[in-house]
């Protein structure tokens, strides 16, 4: 479980700012559907079924949900990449905790710092030989060695979604080529892997990138939540 909610968090706070700073060229408006895959051997493949994460974009909006055992746990980011503001919810209805995180240009602008400082840990390489098709598009393996994930990650890039200029993602790993449909790291024996199963260009609604904080939801710091090890934040 804290493995699948650290690689959820990573894969929002990066592909949510790739997504809503360079996706206005060619895919301004739309949404794309992960879905998450386990090896049928493994013990909690039963219990993760019908994990996804839905990423819907407008122009400088993002949001990002991923609903985790069938809503035992969800979280939902929806970032202004231009106002650089954002706010994060985390619940889980069993565990009685609903928390509410805004995000500030501060807290964009120290996102983006600590991605700078890490650049020079991150070596990507290429095997454009390992293609396949994901949701329509045409995809080549890429495998990027992280800092704090030593096994590495793979993802599976298009050239067919381009980015317009250098990204939050770009800056954690230099020299990436494409935009990632698939992204997958080994932890501990466990392979997790979130593939796209739909990417749609219908343009969302405005009221899916509202930022108001539900009632019954506790405001809290990023900071707080990281440090929650009972709900598997601990980072």
């Amino acid at each position: 479980m804290k493995n699948l909610i650290n690689l959820s968090l990573l894969l929002i706070l990066t592909l949510s700012t790739y997504i809503g700073a360079n996706a206005q060229k060619t895919m301004s408006d739309g949404t794309i559907t992960y879905d998450l895959k386990l090896d049928k051997d493994n013990p909690m493949a039963g219990m993760l079924n019908g994990t996804n994460m839905v990423m819907s974009f407008k122009g400088s909006l993002m949001k990002t949900s991923v609903n985790i055992m069938g809503g035992m746990m969800s979280m939902n980011i929806v970032m202004d990449n231009t106002a650089k503001k954002g706010i994060m919810l985390v619940s889980a209805p069993m565990m009685g905790k609903n928390m509410a995180v805004e995000m500030t240009e501060k807290d964009f602008a120290d996102a983006e710092k600590k991605q700078k400082e890490n650049q020079s840990k991150a070596k990507v390489t290429y095997n454009k030989k390992n293609q396949k098709k994901i949701a329509g598009y045409k995809c080549y393996q890429a495998v990027a060695k992280v800092d704090g994930m030593p096994e590495g990650v793979t993802l599976f890039l298009t050239e067919k979604i381009k980015p317009m200029g250098q990204s939050q993602i770009q800056n954690q790993i230099p020299g990436l080529t494409g935009f990632p449909l698939a992204f997958e790291v080994n932890q501990a024996g466990m392979k997790i892997l979130f593939e796209a199963s739909k990417v749609d260009k219908m343009a969302p609604s405005d009221k899916e990138f509202d930022m108001t904080i539900p009632e019954g939801f506790e405001k809290v710091t990023m900071e707080e939540i990281q440090g929650m090890g009972g709900l598997g934040f601990g980072m």
